[in-house]
């Protein structure tokens, strides 16, 4: 599998720019659901979760080519406070379509922490590199 610190740590030493946003979550939330601001640089990642506290009803993680980009051999990685959730089947992403939805469902309490979603584009044989992401905060 993938490792989120090995490639991000390869993402950072290769100065890439990588589109982060983090949106908070209160616990009388029933549900959250964002798009960071599209680009023209970077497909625009987007989060949605179900739930109330620390209950987790589904976690999931799609997004939007804004880009004139195509993205070859890209997938859709989801990861909370204790690292990796899921990693979601590689897909093709043309401009102008949205990516499919990796989604979790565990349906009971989770830790608390930031949970979120990577879009990476294979760059070689297990290589990666980040081209978004997205989290949200998840407490009691």
């Amino acid at each position: 599998m993938f490792s989120l610190k090995k490639v991000l740590a390869g993402a950072f030493g290769a100065g890439l720019v990588i589109a982060i946003v983090s949106l908070p979550a209160s616990p009388a939330m029933a549900a959250v659901s964002a798009c960071h601001p599209a680009t023209q640089s970077f497909p625009q990642p987007c989060i949605s979760t179900t739930g109330t506290g620390l209950y987790i009803g589904t976690l999931s993680g799609w997004g939007n080519n804004t880009t004139l980009i195509s993205y070859q051999h890209v997938h859709i990685e989801l990861y909370g406070p204790n690292g990796l959730i899921k990693n979601c089947p590689e897909f093709n992403l043309s401009p102008g379509y949205s990516t499919p939805v990796c989604s979790w469902s565990p349906n009971h309490n989770e830790p608390a922490g930031t949970y979120g979603q990577t879009i990476w584009l294979q760059t070689g044989t297990n290589s990666y590199r980040s081209l978004s992401s997205i989290t949200v905060g998840v407490h009691s």
